[in-house]
């Protein structure tokens, strides 16, 4: 085998030949081996990377070992320690060919244990995040070879959880705000603070562009969210539907005349240990959710 060694220097790397990422990198490092296993220790720094869904730079820094094939080029990288914008995170995998398909396949396993949030969002969302909090997660991520956007190609399967989440958003954590003090019983109350949502996570599948979540939860204080649904990341459109269930009955999250009449629907949301359990979807676009009941799921006592 053919012995190499030696140190390299690249800068200003254009990642925009890549469909639907941009950035400028730069990265230097040293390989030494032999052509068929060349092992490479080296750094990249990209302080404007970003994904087209969102267009927002957010820098990225890596430094990493990998495992390279001179022969194939195939890559296997054992580990990237990488940190996005404030966030860390570990990916492991490799960037190699299959047999009868043409160009070559980038697969890894992401995981994070105290990543913000925020970092994530903004890759993948216009405008400012969302929600602020600490997240931990683990991911399987693919990107197949092709001349589509990566966002279009894209495949991510994992699960996630956010420890005490806030919603950026006055208007949608103002509509959590209410929940929770409905779902204490206390809906003469709307002028309580942020109530931050503990014990946020799920699962998830991004496929074409679209996210499904399965199993998704959150608790605010008096209430339990649970949720199965979508997320569109060009559209922004959102499609979820599940329950919510509250320490308050029905008939305690009014007042006046219509907390009376409510009092004999109580006993239809009457589930469990709940004051009530309420089937609720969510539709409309993440800028401008709506938040409604689902009268059919309450007619077939689903």
């Amino acid at each position: 085998m053919i012995p190499v060694s030696g140190n390299y220097t690249f800068k200003g790397a254009d990642l925009s030949g890549f469909r639907g990422i941009s950035g400028k990198l730069t990265s230097v490092g040293k390989y030494q081996g032999v052509l068929g296993n060349i092992e490479v220790d080296g750094n990249t720094d990209t302080p404007d990377f970003a994904v087209k869904t969102s267009n927002q730079p957010v820098l990225l820094k890596t430094q990493f070992h990998a495992i390279v094939d001179g022969t194939s080029g195939d890559t296997y990288l054992q580990p990237v320690n990488a940190q996005l914008g404030r966030s860390s995170l570990v990916a492991r995998g490799g960037i190699y060919g299959q047999p009868g398909v043409s160009g070559k396949t980038l697969s890894l396993e992401v995981t994070a244990n105290n990543s913000r949030i925020a970092d994530m969002l903004r890759l993948a969302i216009k405008g400012e995040p969302l929600m602020t909090g600490a997240v931990a997660y683990k991911v399987k991520l693919e990107v197949p070879p092709g001349h589509q956007d990566i966002t279009e190609k894209l495949y991510l399967n994992g699960s996630f959880s956010v420890g005490a989440g806030k919603f950026t958003e006055s208007d949608i954590q103002n509509k959590i705000n209410n929940l929770s003090n409905r779902a204490q019983g206390d809906a003469a109350n709307d002028q309580s603070g942020p109530n931050a949502v503990s014990n946020l996570g799920g699962s998830f599948v991004l496929k074409d562009g679209l996210i499904h979540f399965s199993n998704l939860e959150f608790k605010v204080p008096g209430a339990t969210v649970k949720l199965n649904g979508s997320y569109a990341l060009v559209s922004r459109q959102v499609d979820f539907s599940g329950t919510v269930a509250t320490e308050a009955k029905v008939s305690q999250m009014t007042t006046g005349v219509k907390s009376f009449f409510l009092k004999m629907v109580d006993p239809l949301f009457k589930k469990h240990h709940a004051g009530a359990v309420i089937p609720i979807h969510i539709t409309g676009t993440s800028d401008d959710p709506r938040f409604g009941l689902d009268v059919g799921r309450v007619i077939k006592g689903k």
